[in-house]
């Protein structure tokens, strides 16, 4: 029988991370209606709902559900928002004097190598990508340092008084730092609400008036943990980050990561003593196992890589700067808008291509799946590429993309999973640039050695800016043909081309053997043996599909070590070698800008492709539509 929650207050109950996390097939009331049946009463915690919990709880003989959110609970500007729930049926897990489902996690988990792996990989790239609880302070501020950094919380934290502390164990923790340390070697971190105002501190004034430091700032402790030898806290969550760091950290109440073995503990929990545990199994347990994450773009249950992979990108989206538009067109800034902030009185330019004669710009571009349909047909785009420096279609230049591709990013554990599962996704589902309905494509040569070479624009910036000597599609066809005389070879002119969008030169038939203009690309990969262009994106969709790939210009993907190049980079544009997934990191995960097909918010690469599935091009969402007829009148 399905389960019958009773919420204590309606917050609880229009709660969608909630709803979610419990299943679709659990019932929600925020009332007594029928059935007069409950399996659990709901309580956020031990605050205001709970007594009204207990009551009904005692009243109906039903246990209470404890629900508060999670360690990674929100999104930079989106604080509302709520990414991860934690749902206890003993008690709240920050109450060591009754045993939580926290608790007999970490005591009873028995992990596998791949689950010490994956705590490590999610560890470290919690760490390299500054991600905390509210993930609101991503602003770098200066760097400080001393012996001890004491970590305080607000005066009505409910941690406190069920981490058995009190205001009295915040001045011990004072007073033992002022018993080993000169006041100058100290600081404190004020909590964000007391910096705020919202809340009170149990011991600022005390810190002040022995010569503390204050650290008022909302600053993120991965630039704090490394400026202190010792991090004292009472119940914070902060004590937890800190470990993570590698940093010692006291305890001077019981946190729900205390008495494991990897903390200095000033009390101890009967329970706990006798159990020791590494950081890779409690981190796994209180991180991965006990909370349920919710991705509010998808309104789905998610794994928590997914959730990190949208907190990345949202950060990445919230350090773009404000933009002047003078630059674009009206189109353009009607869709762009949906990706950036503009200011009429900034001085950072907005251009779309590849215009260098403007100074102080930033460049645009369409991203690498952009659409159902061509961009010409005015389908709205729901990928931007954002460069500082340049595009990525530019041989000469260098550009955002050569400097991810170069850095240690593309090279991280937890992308590197991440990335293959994507690459699935998309080969699977068969999507691409344009992603054009299939027309049903049959080959009937039985030729072993069958070429797809593509066909381009040949005055696109790509020809202009990527290529050396070929820059036209009869050149590469009469190339290809004069090396390949007994190759199969389809000719596959771009979409904009064939359908009278954009203008091409006469190619003569005698150069090709198939002519598949009228054919989504998709259906065509399949059946080649290999793949011939001088920059098209269509090299890159190959690779990732494990064709061979010819190049004979200088497209973002060459040089890297996975494609048979006509010509080279220097030396300085390519630093290394890369696998297909390091390059998938960099050019489809970090590179590009994504939008969700029903909101048109900025999001990951994963939540879009969950949400652009779904999207299909029969049922498109009512909002896109909208935004497409409107593209087809501006100007």
């Amino acid at each position: 029988m399905n389960e019958i929650y009773l919420c204590a207050s309606s917050g609880i109950f229009n709660n969608e991370a909630l709803r979610a996390t419990l299943g679709k097939d659990v019932k929600i009331y925020k009332n007594f209606y029928k059935p007069l049946r409950y399996d659990y009463v709901i309580s956020w915690g031990y605050k205001k709902s709970y007594n009204k919990a207990k009551k009904i709880s005692i009243k109906k003989n039903i246990p209470i559900c404890f629900v508060e959110e999670g360690f990674i609970k929100s999104l930079p500007v989106y604080h509302s928002v709520c990414l991860s729930i934690l749902i206890d049926y003993k008690a709240p897990y920050y109450d060591c004097f009754q045993e939580s489902d926290l608790e007999y996690t970490i005591k009873n988990s028995l992990l596998t190598e791949a689950d010490k792996q994956r705590s490590k990989n999610i560890m470290n790239f919690i760490v390299n990508n500054r991600i905390t609880k509210y993930n609101d302070n991503n602003k770098v501020y200066k760097k400080y340092s001393g012996a001890v950094l004491l970590v305080d919380q607000t005066a009505d934290d409910a941690s406190i008084k069920y981490g058995d502390a009190t205001e009295v164990d915040f001045y011990k923790m004072v007073n033992d730092a002022l018993s080993q340390f000169k006041p100058q070697d100290i600081s404190l971190k004020i909590h964000p609400k007391v910096i705020s105002g919202e809340r009170e501190s149990y011991i600022l004034d005390y810190a002040r008036s022995k010569g503390i430091k204050i650290i008022s700032e909302n600053i993120s402790p991965w630039d704090l943990f490394p400026g202190f030898s010792d991090i004292y806290v009472v119940t914070s969550q902060m004590g937890f980050e800190a470990l993570i760091s590698g940093a010692q950290v006291t305890c001077f109440g019981s946190p729900f990561y205390s008495g494991w073995g990897l903390t200095n503990d000033k009390k101890i929990v009967g329970r706990r003593v006798g159990f020791s545990f590494d950081l890779l199994h409690l981190f796994y347990c209180c991180y991965v196992i006990y909370p349920k994450y919710y991705n509010p773009f998808t309104s789905e249950n998610a794994d928590m890589e997914n959730i990190l992979l949208l907190i990345l990108k949202k950060n990445q989206v919230s350090k773009l700067p404000e933009f002047n538009y003078n630059f674009l067109s009206s189109k353009k800034k009607f869709f762009i808008n949906k990706y950036v902030d503009f200011c009429k009185e900034s001085k950072i330019n907005l251009t779309w291509g590849l215009d260098k004669t403007i100074k102080d710009s930033y460049f645009v571009e369409d991203g690498f799946i952009r659409s159902r349909g061509l961009g010409v047909m005015h389908n709205y785009p729901f990928s931007l590429i954002i460069d500082s420096q340049g595009l990525y279609f530019d041989k000469d230049t260098s550009c955002d993309l050569d400097s991810i591709l170069n850095s240690n990013i593309p090279d991280d554990p937890l992308l590197l999973s991440m990335a293959a599962m994507l690459i699935n996704k998309i080969v699977g589902h068969n999507l691409t640039k344009y992603n054009i309905p299939k027309k049903g494509f049959k080959l009937d040569s039985s030729e072993k050695n069958i070429l797809l070479v593509i066909g381009q624009v040949e005055d696109d910036l790509s020809i202009k800016y990527g290529a050396v000597d070929v820059t036209k599609n009869s050149e590469l066809l009469s190339l290809i043909r004069s090396e390949n005389k007994d190759a199969y070879i389809i000719y596959k002119p771009h979409p904009d081309v064939f359908h009278g969008k954009r203008i091409s030169e006469y190619i003569d038939p005698n150069l090709y053997d198939f002519n598949a203009g009228q054919y989504s690309i998709e259906e065509i990969y399949p059946h080649i043996n290999s793949l011939h262009t001088i920059t098209s994106l269509s090299g890159f969709e190959a690779i990732i599909r494990k064709i061979p790939v010819y190049t004979y210009g200088l497209p973002f993907y060459a040089g890297w070590g996975l494609t048979t190049d006509r010509y080279e980079f220097p030396e300085t544009r390519r630093t290394k070698k890369l696998t297909v997934e390091n390059l998938f990191i960099g050019s489809y995960m970090v590179y590009p800008y994504y939008l969700c097909p029903y909101t048109l918010q900025s999001v990951d690469l994963d939540t879009f492709l969950i949400n652009f599935i779904k999207c299909s091009n029969i049922n498109r969402s009512a909002l896109v539509n909208k935004f497409n007829n409107l593209l087809r009148i501006i100007k």
